[in-house]
């Protein structure tokens, strides 16, 4: 957010009482301002800009689009059990920033939810490999988000189709890294291993992907639900600073003799419960976010000054229970939110992607397998819904194999099968 010029803000300045939270917090801000004793023009500022009501007609409208367009599997509802301070730095207003949408509301924004889970998932692979050595602790938080895995290839292939990666993932000094320890080496190369047998991947010379992957699930951002809403859900903070001089450079030891500052930024009132919506066409994986994020929200908090205690959510599922059961049920879930079957027939989702989509449509020098297995169980009527939809994705897809592919004699069978 940047301060508008002179001339707008003497024309905006008119309207300034009418104006909604958001403009009045982004152009008519005053970077200069700064408090003293009985001078505070800064703390008069944001008094006067957190005194303007929202729109809350916001609320009710980003609720109904979700309700209508997301399985309930993809919801998670969050109180906020204390304030939320959110883009301190992202406003011209020094360490006073807040994120705000066009009718005023706080926000969460997708990246940030996605850095919540990534620290999560991230934590809870190192509690496992290197913190226990391999063992499950018992009555950790984290502990639910491993306990179902046999080894931690199988978590870290997850997280890496979840998240994505880029080449920086696989450098040494990456959290990645840092979360399984002495047992990288070993653990990224039996993760990949699995990646490979769902994906197409090509590996370089050091055994890493040789190209970055867009990950699995997308993670919207969160606003508020109209439910409990209060009539003060922004803050005024502030933060004194004892030691102005010290930290400016202007003496060489802080000693208790400088008057202190006082520095005063908004933030999110506690109580407000936000609606995080994740979307993923792999069940699994959804569900894998989805608990990650849970668990980060009320282990870690999200945005800053968490160490403090900012930011700290109460997502247990008897909240989401209460808040889930009161949705209408979508009446048309779209293709991206839908969850596919878990095991339908002798196949689930991942099963689909390793023994079928993949060698046929990605990596067709390896159908030998196919041939011999899968194709024969293609054609028995549990798998039929698996048949339909390897035709339907074979006939979409632009690899150059797949023109070859359609007109083989087993294909042109399959393609009749599944017509019929």
């Amino acid at each position: 957010m940047t301060a508008a010029p002179n001339d707008k803000r003497e024309v905006l300045g008119k309207i300034k009482k009418q104006c909604s939270r958001s403009l009045a917090l982004s152009k008519f801000s005053d970077p200069g301002a700064k408090d003293e004793k009985n001078n505070t023009p800064r703390r008069n500022y944001f008094t006067d800009a957190l005194e303007i009501a929202p729109a809350t007609q916001g609320v009710e409208g980003w609720q109904a689009w979700i309700s209508s367009m997301f399985s309930q599997d993809n919801l998670l509802f969050g109180r906020l059990l204390g304030r939320m301070a959110l883009h301190l730095s992202g406003s011209s207003m020094e360490n006073a920033g807040i994120l705000l949408d066009r009718y005023g509301l706080p926000y969460i924004p997708g990246s940030g939810i996605k850095g919540c889970a990534r620290r999560t998932l991230i934590a809870a692979l190192r509690e496992w490999v290197v913190e226990e050595k391999g063992a499950k602790a018992p009555g950790s938080p984290l502990a639910s988000l491993y306990s179902s895995y046999d080894t931690p290839a199988g978590l870290l292939s997850d997280i890496l189709l979840l998240l994505g990666w880029v080449g920086e993932d696989f450098k040494k000094d990456s959290d990645l890294v840092f979360a399984c320890g002495e047992e990288w080496p070993v653990t990224k190369d039996r993760a990949l291993a699995i990646v490979q047998g769902i994906i197409r991947l090509r590996l370089d010379h050091k055994g890493n992907p040789d190209t970055s992957l867009q990950g699995r699930v997308s993670f919207l951002e969160a606003h508020p639900i109209k439910d409990g809403y209060p009539k003060v859900d922004l803050e005024l903070d502030v933060l004194t600073c004892h030691h102005d001089a010290y930290y400016g450079g202007k003496r060489d030891v802080a000693r208790d003799t400088e008057n202190p500052t006082p520095v005063h930024f908004p933030v999110v009132a506690p109580g407000i419960t936000f609606l995080f919506t994740i979307d993923g066409r792999d069940p699994r994986l959804v569900g894998l976010a989805r608990q990650a994020l849970a668990v980060g929200l009320n282990v870690f908090g999200i945005g800053a000054k968490t160490a403090a205690g900012y930011g700290w959510f109460d997502t247990a599922e008897e909240l989401n229970k209460q808040f889930l059961s009161a949705l209408p049920m979508p009446s048309k879930v779209p293709s991206s939110a839908m969850p596919r079957p878990t095991k339908i027939g002798d196949y689930d989702e991942e099963a689909y992607l390793r023994f079928i989509f993949g060698p046929i449509v990605l990596r067709p020098n390896e159908r030998g397998a196919f041939m011999q297995v899968h194709l024969p169980k293609l054609k028995l009527p549990e798998n039929r819904p698996w048949l339909i939809r390897l035709i339907e994705e074979a006939e979409a897809s632009k690899e150059k194999s797949m023109k070859k592919t359609r007109i083989k004699p087993w294909y042109v069978e399959l393609k009749q099968i599944a017509q019929c």
